[in-house]
C-alpha cells in the first residue's frame, strides 16, 4: 500500500501534536494524585511515541524539525546552531560515538525481547543510533 508523503507528515505531526496533550493530562492527574491513571496515559503516550517516529522512519517529514520555528513565532530566542567543521562530523570519536550508539540499541533490544518487553526504550535508542550513523557515516545508499 502507497501512502502519500503528505498523508504520512500528517501523520507525523498528529501523534506529537497528540503526545503533547497526553503530557497536559497526565500533568493534571500527577496534581491531582491519580497515578495510576497517569501510568496508564505514559504507556499510550510511548507506543503514540513510537507509531511517530515509525511514521518518520517511513518518509514522513520529521515534525520535530519544525519545533524551533513555532518556539520563534511565541517569542522565545532561538540560538542558530553552530557549524561543525565538516572533519569533525566523521572523526575517530564521532564513529566511535556512533558504534556505541548502534550497540546501546541492539543490547537494549535484546534485553527487553529476553524481558517481554515490546515497546520499550530500544525504539527510541535506534532513533538516536539512526541519527547518529546518518551524522557520522551519512545516509543509507548516499555515497
Amino acid at each position: 500500500m502507497l501512502v502519500a508523503n503528505e498523508e504520512l507528515d500528517a501523520w507525523a505531526e498528529d501523534c506529537l501534536r497528540l503526545n503533547g496533550l497526553l503530557l497536559g493530562v497526565m500533568d493534571k492527574l500527577r496534581i491531582q494524585r491519580e497515578s495510576e491513571r497517569v501510568e496508564e496515559l505514559a504507556n499510550i503516550r510511548q507506543k503514540l511515541w513510537k507509531l511517530g517516529r515509525q511514521v518518520v522512519r517511513s518518509g514522513a517529514a520529521d515534525p520535530l524539525d519544525a519545533l524551533p520555528k513555532q518556539v520563534e513565532r511565541v517569542g522565545v530566542e532561538v540560538k542558530e546552531a553552530e557549524s561543525i567543521p565538516l572533519h569533525l562530523l566523521s572523526s575517530p570519536k564521532a564513529q566511535e560515538f556512533a558504534r556505541a550508539m548502534r550497540s546501546a540499541a541492539l543490547a537494549c533490544a535484546e534485553m527487553e525481547r529476553e524481558r517481554g518487553i515490546y515497546d520499550g526504550f530500544a525504539e527510541i535508542l535506534e532513533d538516536y543510533a539512526v541519527g547518529a550513523e546518518e551524522e557520522v557515516f551519512g545516509k543509507p545508499g548516499r555515497g
